[in-house]
């Protein structure tokens, strides 16, 4: 999600504490799931662009993909390795494991039966709840935007916004409905991965 938080990044390490986060994410419109079990440490040196084609301007403008979601996700929590398969329409696909990764640690759910719908996008609005359940904010706070009002995911727009995570895409504006973008979900996932790191023994 583009844009800067507004202020709360002493707050939110103050939240997340180190390295270990507790993770419990529940898809909501991107899938329902249960909730998650284990505690997952983000990687200390992950993939620069967590997995997501930016070699271009306009590769990195793409809207992710479920599938792309997944992957980005599996490479910064680096949940434990799965044995079952999840779902039949991510066969063949370079991030299958990373999809039955997160279903097993019960990260991620479906879009129906035995269907992930790997290709379809995820709105702002959607990757903020996701964000809310993955690193346990308290939804709520200031209303931070108008035209997030009456959105599902309204409290949890407000909470990440509170959190430091993510701004608006204008002034009181969220864009709640636009699909985020591999840029947006790499430079997001960067942000969470320095905020949340352990600081250096040395001084």
């Amino acid at each position: 999600m583009s844009g800067q938080g507004s202020g709360g990044g002493g707050a939110l390490v103050a939240i997340f504490g180190l390295w270990v986060i507790g993770v419990a994410i529940a898809f909501s419109q991107l899938g329902d799931s249960g909730n998650a079990t284990e505690s997952l440490v983000p990687s200390p040196t992950p993939d620069p662009n967590f997995g997501l084609d930016c070699s271009t301007d306009e590769a990195c403008a793409t809207p992710a993909s479920r599938a792309e979601l997944a992957g980005a996700l599996d490479i910064a929590l680096r949940p434990p390795e799965a044995t079952d398969d999840a779902f039949d329409d991510d066969d063949g696909l370079d991030q299958e494991a990373a999809i039955n990764r997160l279903a097993a640690a019960g990260l991620i759910g479906g879009c129906n039966d035995r269907a992930f719908c790997p290709e379809s996008g995820a709105t702002r609005a959607q990757l903020a709840a996701i964000l809310v359940r993955a690193f346990d904010i308290e939804p709520g706070g200031d209303d931070a935007f108008d035209d997030d009002n009456g959105n599902p995911f309204e409290a949890e727009i407000n909470a990440v916004a509170a959190a430091g995570f993510s701004g608006g895409c204008g002034e009181r504006r969220f864009c709640p409905d636009s699909e985020v973008s591999r840029r947006a979900l790499r430079d997001l996932l960067t942000r969470i991965a320095g905020l949340t790191a352990e600081p250096s023994a040395t001084p």
